[in-house]
């Protein structure tokens, strides 16, 4: 039943949502660093509302549409459709189907290896993306750019050395280490095309979906490096050694890929250094220090 005191969000989701459905309770549910989130109950079932507001939200829970609408359409794994995506009353919101948890399959992992190949066959003649998005609340730039080396300089690193100067995490000593690095990325980097990838994969976006097999939420997609995804995952952890066996035995990697490993952990490490503040530097540098 409605709350006796709705709140301003409450309020302001349900004149979004007029004419779509009644909503007949709106419960906090999972956890986020950066929005409000939960679980709204319905007359026609259970959705999940992202809600935030601040003015660039909109266009962060908007490119994060674009984002599951792509991933969904590739029929790779499993990914929850999107309902709506908008503003009210001062707030935006980005609302999609519940994902009802399941039993998780006993080969998920094997599952999953092979889902994430799937993804990865959709390949691109240019590594980037037809819109900027975000990963986490950092704006991601995707001018597409025929040259791998040429993208993750321009569009990964500069952008965020720029702004983690402008914050303060960036010291001049880690400037002159990426300086050296990208003398040398385009050496570096694997010779293959750009694959479509999740891009912000670490276990927190990893989902295990009613079918009991994973689903992937939060994108951060562009046409890249497909090693990047398993870097990442290799990062957080989480992930069994089935996953990755199953990836490769479906999709092999390019020669050397295992010591690129730490070549693909240095984005989210900036990422995470511009985030979350100094105590992702030691990882960062010592990245860095292993392509010197």
């Amino acid at each position: 039943m409605l709350t006796s005191s709705p709140s301003p969000v409450f309020t302001a989701l349900k004149e979004f949502l007029k004419g779509k459905f009644q909503i007949l309770e709106l419960v906090p549910h999972g956890s986020s660093s950066f929005h409000k989130t939960y679980k709204v109950i319905t007359s026609e079932g259970d959705y999940f509302v992202k809600a935030n507001s601040g003015n660039h939200t909109k266009s962060m829970f908007s490119t994060e549409a674009k984002g599951l609408r792509l991933l969904k359409s590739t029929k790779s794994i499993g990914v929850p459709d999107v309902i709506d995506c908008g503003s009210q009353s001062g707030f935006n919101f980005l609302v999609l189907e519940f994902i009802h948890p399941g039993k998780r399959i006993s080969e998920y992992h094997e599952r999953l290896g092979e889902q994430l190949a799937k993804l990865h066959l959709h390949r691109a003649g240019e590594f980037g993306l037809d819109h900027h998005n975000y990963i986490g609340t950092i704006p991601q730039q995707n001018t597409p750019s025929e040259s791998g080396a040429n993208f993750m300089i321009t569009q990964r690193y500069e952008p965020l050395l720029k702004n983690g100067v402008q914050k303060g995490v960036v010291p001049e000593s880690l400037q002159r280490q990426f300086e050296l690095l990208f003398n040398k990325l385009d050496i570096l980097l694997p010779n293959e095309p750009a694959s479509l990838i999740h891009g912000d994969l670490w276990n927190g976006n990893c989902i295990t979906g009613p079918d009991g097999k994973a689903w992937l939420i939060d994108p951060a997609i562009h046409y890249g490096y497909r090693e990047s995804d398993l870097a990442m995952m290799k990062l957080f952890g989480g992930f069994d050694a089935s996953c990755y066996l199953a990836y490769l035995n479906a999709y092999e990697l390019e020669p050397g890929w295992k010591e690129r490993i730490s070549l693909f952990q240095i984005y989210p490490l900036l990422v995470h250094l511009n985030l979350f503040g100094t105590g992702y530097l030691p990882a960062l540098r010592d990245a860095i220090n292993e392509y010197l």
